[in-house]
């Protein structure tokens, strides 16, 4: 048989036990009347005098022992009363447990080394918990509340909205008060690690013991010898796994808390809920970690445990969302540790001045190495809440070298709006910001702004882009690409109205960061970048900026088919063909199936494509829809002319090639070297030298330095009958199949004058000699 007690279950023979434990040890006492009047802390009488009466008038008492001592934390919210009792000589979970007609609740978790914090909440929230231990017993008292502890500045939520997501909207972040920031967000300077925070909030589960290697070895032991899927085998595989997690082997912890998950057995399914949410957190697996936490708030666990747990799960990934976890942490407990867990939340979240009253509220038992931390987010919430000079009292106990630059940054502050004063602190934040270190982030991040606002553009540029590549984690996780790209597009489009194509494409080849993607709102500075690389002889990384362009958009879930097209016609130029095609198809994906009728240009494009990648059917079956189009018409039958040539149809392309070429301006207009090649080689096999020869000089002239270039030259000197002197020497001045060419043709005219020579008459070779 099983009872449910304070929210868990436990065997009825163990419930015997503990009240039988309870009554020979003082017994627990819940109050029948209401308490004595507020005149402080009421005196506890000894526990052998606790008769009814007296009992009556306690809200709480129980026997700790001789040795117990108490000490209550500071009351930082309006909820929960929180206590260390140290060295009690019982188990106090088995006792401070449920609930009394004036407490709401009270549990006890066990810290190690003999410490117990344990938690308590007054029903009537205007009144407090005054606890004391006399002649080794605890004693809770109702008496009056004193000062209200700060409150946040929106209600926290429950665990319940939290974890389906149903909360109410956030309220407005305020405008900022002063014309310099320090780095926010997941940026924050000595922010607090998710891996090194340590559960304060977190209750040893019952029945388990201290963890040790010892006790390792004896669960392995038992478990091994035990019946597979017996109720101690499931015991010592959930005992071994908690000594695992405990000694520091989550991932170990993980695997033998999944072995028995889906069935649980004797495990109380909210403990093993827990344990496998803390051991997946403790693995980085945060997605599991939620869930499983989410898994253990449904199953009955105890709220804090599971609040604490998504708390740390919402530091690492900001999710659930860090305000509202924040708030419903600090509505949660008063433990310094969990509250500077709840300020960093609210701080990373924007909500740097609301985390003030909080982390004032934080009068005593802080740890030591906390202190700084503490000190740096009560400075930072203090002036956002335009109290700098407050601020700067706490920042005094700060890291030495965030102090210092906290000092650079209130003095900054101190100028006011005098330009002059502020291009002051220059050369110092350019000092400050060498070292590779959080301060030299927080240098960075003030020299751009100054360089910003004294309107340098190119320095705040460098500075942001020398943050992100120095401190990529710091830039991701803030407003740095936003920053950097709100100054970069506007000095991009500035140099592309001047044509200042080589300035324009070095300065992104130096200061652009993959970061930045996500801050752009308008393509074209990027469009204009690539047409920088375009001008300055870098096709490969123009195609390169549009594919980003292209992406930045996909990734919103938004489209510019202007740009599309763009890419399509870059990757044409760089013989990108098939990349091009997959550009046009996604294009006529994005446009709709009517784009065929709509947009012929984009078949004459596609033809084009296809030409290159050899596919001559498919591009004269594009380039017949684009001749439908009157204004394409020539384009689209140059390209099917050409096709026809090189698939050994001169007789039909020969006319459609001389009737678009052999016209005025023919060579200005048609600027490709392929359909001049293709018209010589026709004219060559039709026997027209002339018409050979003018085509073949053409190609020649368009096609640079290549070998198509020769093989042009070749062509228009071997359709001239090898008479160009000069054309022939040049030929014969290379070293490839054309050179070789000539070079015979060189030595057979040699040959034949020497021949001719020999044959003259005397009658002959003296007119030669004489001449005309």
């Amino acid at each position: 048989m099983t009872l449910r007690f304070g929210g868990r279950s436990a065997p009825l023979h163990l419930l015997l036990l503990l009240v039988a434990g309870v009554a020979l040890s003082g017994g627990v006492s819940t109050a029948q009347e209401p308490p004595a009047p507020p005149t402080g802390v009421v005196p506890t009488a000894r526990a052998a005098d606790l008769g009814a009466p007296l009992a009556a008038a306690v809200p709480f008492s129980a026997r700790v022992g001789p040795d117990a001592t108490v000490k209550r934390l500071p009351r930082a919210n309006g909820r929960v009363v929180e206590m260390y009792i140290r060295d009690p000589d019982i188990n106090l979970q088995a006792i401070i447990r449920g609930n009394t007609r004036d407490i709401a609740s009270m549990d006890a978790t066990n810290l190690g080394g003999g410490v117990w914090l344990v938690r308590m909440a007054a029903r009537d929230e205007s009144k407090d918990l005054v606890p004391s231990i006399e002649d080794g017993v605890l004693r809770v008292d109702v008496g009056p509340r004193g000062r209200a502890p700060g409150r946040l500045r929106a209600p926290a939520p429950t665990l319940g909205a939290l974890l389906t997501g149903e909360l109410p909207d956030e309220p407005p972040l305020a405008a900022p008060l002063h014309t310099f920031q320090t780095l926010q967000g997941d940026a924050l300077a000595d922010a607090l690690d998710p891996w090194a925070y340590t559960p304060v909030l977190t209750r040893t589960p019952d029945l388990v013991f201290p963890p040790s290697w010892a006790r390792v070895d004896q669960a392995r032991a038992a478990m091994l010898a035990a019946p597979v899927g017996s109720r101690k085998q499931i015991e010592q595989t959930y005992f071994l796994g908690y000594y695992y997690l405990m000694l520091g082997f989550p991932r170990e912890a993980r695997y033998y808390f999944n072995q028995i998950s889906n069935a649980p057995g004797p495990i109380a399914q909210a403990d093993l809920a827990l344990e496998r949410a803390r051991a997946a957190q403790g693995s980085g697996r945060w997605e599991e970690a939620r869930a499983a936490y989410a898994d253990a708030a449904k199953l009955g666990a105890h709220e804090d445990s599971v609040i604490e747990g998504l708390a740390v799960v919402s530091l690492a990934t900001g999710t659930p969302p860090r305000a509202p976890m924040g708030r419903l942490l600090w509505n949660t407990t008063s433990h310094p540790a969990a509250l500077m867990l709840a300020a960093e939340l609210l701080q990373m979240d924007g909500r740097v001045a609301e985390s003030r009253y909080l982390l004032e509220g934080i009068t005593e038992g802080l740890p030591e190495d906390l202190v700084p931390r503490w000190a740096l987010r009560l400075g930072d919430a203090r002036f956002a809440d335009g109290s700098p000079q407050e601020a700067q009292l706490a920042w005094r106990y700060a890291r030495p070298d965030l102090r210092d630059i906290r000092e650079t940054f209130f003095a900054l502050h101190q100028t006011g709006a005098d330009p002059a004063a502020w291009a002051g602190f220059v050369p110092e934040l350019v000092h400050a910001s060498a070292p590779r270190t959080e301060a030299g982030a927080e240098a960075l991040y003030l020299l751009s702004q100054i360089d910003r606002e004294l309107m340098a553009r190119e320095d705040a540029i460098n500075d942001l882009a020398t943050l992100m590549k120095r401190h990529p984690k710091k830039a991701v996780g803030s407003d740095v690409p936003e920053r950097f790209w709100g100054v970069y597009a506007q000095h991009v489009q500035d140099l592309a109205r001047g044509q200042r194509w080589f300035d324009l494409a070095a300065l992104h080849e130096t200061v652009w960061d993959h970061t930045v993607r996500r801050a752009v709102q308008d393509p074209q500075p990027l469009v204009s970048i690539a047409q920088a690389y375009q001008e300055v002889g870098l096709p490969d990384r123009a195609v390169q900026v549009l594919r980003e362009a292209v992406a930045v958009l996909v990734s919103r879930g938004e489209d510019d088919p202007k740009l599309v097209r763009r890419l399509a016609e870059l990757y044409l130029a760089n013989g990108n063909h098939q990349d091009g095609l997959d550009a046009v198809r996604y294009l006529r994906e994005m446009q709709g199936g009517k784009a065929r009728q709509r947009d012929r240009s984009l078949d004459l494009l596609e033809g084009k494509l296809h030409l290159g990648l050899g596919n001559g059917a498919l591009a004269a079956a594009s380039l017949k829809r684009a001749a439908s189009d009157p204004a394409l018409r020539e384009d689209a039958s140059m390209i099917m002319a050409v096709i026809d040539a090189e698939g050994g149809q001169c007789r039909r392309a020969e006319p459609a090639l001389s009737r678009l070429l052999f016209v005025p301006g023919g060579e200005a207009k048609w600027t490709d070297p392929r359909p001049w090649l293709a018209l010589a080689r026709c004219k060559n096999l039709s026997g027209d030298a002339a018409g050979a020869a003018r085509a073949a000089k053409a190609a020649a002239e368009l096609s640079g330095e290549g070998a198509e270039s020769r093989y042009a030259r070749w062509l228009s000197t071997m359709a001239g009958g090898w008479r160009d002197t000069a054309a022939v020497e040049a030929l014969a001045a290379g070293d490839d199949i054309w050179a070789t060419i000539a070079k015979e043709q060189q030595a057979a005219a040699t040959f034949a004058a020497g021949v001719d020579l020999r044959r003259e008459t005397d009658w002959q070779r003296t007119n030669r000699l004489l001449g005309p």
